[in-house]
């Protein structure tokens, strides 16, 4: 008797986002595409949302496969009164009220406003009484449908985080005791997820040192790719020496101005020095920084770019700029991957003394400061290279084709079929 093929059923928050969450999530339903021996189905979770829901979020098409698109089913969760006035309201621009009633939801509910109902779980179609869920966060209530989805099919439960929940720092451009009362009304109905989960994948030791030890044994690192392959790394740009920062900026990460006050004595009168934000438009303290220190002539700052236009800032760029985020020591940002993919020298201004100083020191990628003179001396250096037409191609990066996305993708496939072999 021939043996039903395991179905694989991915469910992700969002397909509509031009964010590397969005091609993490399809670099591994792509690898488990290829395998003869699975069935793909893709569920993603579609809400009245007519606008980006926060910093580094962008609504707009991204790239998916005709196979993804023949296994992909939109799911519309049936929303109650509360959810309906909450997405009305943010639609229209009460931001402010949308996070106090969303605040209010998940204080009487015990669960985030996005939170899909049980009905919802009648909408989804499978295709074998034998298979595998695998969940996407966040939103994290994503996480909750599909243990309620795994208790139904009797399928075992994966899951993917990419950020903390309520296990290590908080959230960006949060409030403190907002994020410290969430968990605490929460934080036990992750721990049941926790335990029900045969797996759970993050993005750094960091983060996985973050979750209580008992879950360590499974719990298994699959770091940001980059969204670049194959793409032969070009010198930087001798005609003007350009400063690179990739993606959102958020506010926290301009509470230090030391990266500012160094390149405002460092700029001087130099008029072939370029600061571009690729992709940090949303940040309005940013314009006002900039300003601030009368950097306005020298910098560009966009919105979220397409991937071909953002390639070309990453190939003329003479060095790459990360900026910590404040006190929190273990975020290791998407853009991490694709700097050490071009293998030009990174800067972070002020040491994190986490794990954006670890990465650039253990691949010999950059330099990191922890003074404004230090900042200084570092731009000096770097520029006078770029003066003398000299390449800042890192040739001892030990960085290569491991960190691409697809290669990633495919670890994240081998551990979850080793585990299934078991």
């Amino acid at each position: 008797m021939e043996l039903k093929k395991r179905e694989i059923i991915f469910l992700l928050p969002h397909l509509n986002e031009k964010t590397t969450s969005s091609e993490r999530f399809i670099s591994i339903i792509d690898c488990f595409l290829k395998v003869d021996e699975v069935l793909v189905n893709v569920v993603c979770f579609q809400y009245p949302i007519k606008r980006a829901l926060s910093y580094g979020h962008q609504l707009g098409d991204i790239n998916i496969s005709e196979d993804i698109k023949e296994n992909l089913q939109y799911l519309l969760p049936p929303l109650n009164f509360i959810q309906r006035i909450s997405f009305l309201l943010f639609n229209n621009g009460f931001i402010k009220v949308w996070k106090v009633l969303g605040y209010i939801y998940q204080a009487i509910l015990g669960t985030d406003i996005f939170t899909p109902g049980k009905l919802a779980l009648n909408q989804i179609r499978t295709k074998s009484d034998n298979g595998l869920i695998i969940a996407f966060g966040g939103p994290f209530s994503i996480f909750l449908f599909a243990k309620q989805l795994s208790v139904k099919t009797n399928y075992p439960l994966v899951l993917d985080y990419r950020d903390p929940w309520n296990f290590g720092y908080t959230s960006l451009n949060s409030i403190k005791i907002i994020q410290y009362l969430k968990r605490f009304l929460i934080k036990q109905k992750e721990i049941e997820l926790l335990k029900k989960s045969i797996l759970i994948f993050t993005v750094s030791e960091t983060l996985k040192k973050y979750f209580p030890e008992k879950f360590h044994h499974k719990i298994f690192v699959i770091e940001n790719g980059s969204n670049f392959e194959n793409v032969e790394v070009r010198n930087n740009n001798f005609e003007t020496f350009e400063i690179l920062y990739l993606g959102t900026i958020y506010d926290e990460q301009l509470i230090d101005e030391s990266f500012f006050i160094a390149v405002k004595n460092f700029v001087n009168n130099k008029v072939d020095v370029k600061f571009n934000f690729i992709g940090s438009k949303s940040n309005n303290k940013l314009e006002k920084i900039i300003e601030k220190y009368d950097l306005t002539k020298h910098t560009r700052i966009t919105e979220r770019l397409e991937s071909e236009k953002v390639l070309d800032y990453l190939q003329s760029a003479s060095l790459f700029l990360h900026l910590r985020y404040s006190d929190k020591n273990g975020i290791i940002t998407s853009k991490q991957a694709d700097y050490l993919a071009f293998r030009k020298p990174i800067l972070l201004p002020i040491s994190d003394h986490g794990d954006l100083k670890e990465s650039i020191e253990i691949n010999n990628a950059g330099i990191v400061c922890n003074s404004i003179s230090e900042i200084e001396i570092t731009l000096k250096k770097q520029y006078e290279l770029y003066t003398k037409n000299i390449s800042v191609i890192i040739v001892d990066n030990i960085v290569n084709k491991e960190n691409s996305r697809s290669n990633l993708a495919a670890n994240f496939y081998k551990i979850v079929n080793n585990h299934l072999s078991y």
